[in-house]
């Protein structure tokens, strides 16, 4: 099975049409004149990729597993990273892409997403270069900070946080704290089990501007980059 997607228009605050095919790889026919079978997506994932795509290309995935989308340059800096998409509790994705320790010249990757209702989003992010260490942030464009770091010494680094205001915007900065790697950055979006409305027990939570984080927001350990 292979993907395509095109690309049409700019990114300059511009909604950019997507068009897309699925294929089966070329396999022996009897009619060697019959191209390999070709199924085009539906109307309305091309609308609803077309909409939420911004900069990033987005690879369709049928079934249940999640959509794919590749990083797309620049995206060093909080005020102009890859406008992922809208996420809600029932959201599945990956985003792919590359980047490099302090002293190359690719250190931080920046995906910004909407959150379209509360939800609990897990984050997971695999470094696939052998000995990677992957570090993820969370940054508030409201706040214009940094409001969370995950920045343990593991592979995958793993990370919880939920957002209490719809249509709120937030940005998921990724790092390589020794090797330069490629990476998976994968977002799982469920309902909220804790916060503003729930029967939890608030003491066990804290809250940063519009996100609230089981026992706090976690802190940067290691040495800042520069």
């Amino acid at each position: 099975m292979g993907t395509h997607a095109s690309r049409h228009g700019d990114c300059n605050g511009m909604a950019v049409l997507v068009t897309g095919e699925l294929w089966n790889e070329p396999t022996p026919h009897p009619n060697p004149r019959e191209p390999p079978m070709r199924h085009t997506l539906p109307t309305s994932t091309l609308v609803y990729l077309s909409l939420t795509l911004g900069c990033a290309p987005a690879i369709y995935v049928p079934g249940n597993e999640a959509t794919v989308y590749q990083e797309w340059e620049p995206n060093d800096s909080p005020y102009q990273p890859d406008s992922i998409s809208g996420v809600d509790m029932f959201s599945f994705l990956v985003v792919q892409g590359h980047v490099q320790p302090p002293g190359y010249f690719d250190v931080y990757d920046h995906f910004e997403f909407i959150a379209l209702e509360p939800a609990t989003f897990d984050l997971e992010l695999t470094g696939l270069a052998a000995y990677s260490d992957m570090d993820v942030s969370l940054w508030d464009p409201d706040l214009q900070q940094i409001v969370a770091v995950w920045d343990s010494p593991w592979d995958p680094e793993l990370g919880t946080f939920t957002v209490t205001q719809p249509g709120k915007a937030f940005v998921l900065v990724v790092e390589a704290y020794d090797t330069p790697s490629s990476y998976d950055l994968t977002l799982m979006g469920r309902p909220i089990t804790y916060g503003a409305g729930s029967d939890g027990d608030q003491e066990h939570y804290a809250s940063t501007s519009a996100f609230l984080f089981e026992g706090g927001a976690p802190r940067r350990h290691k040495k800042q980059s520069p």
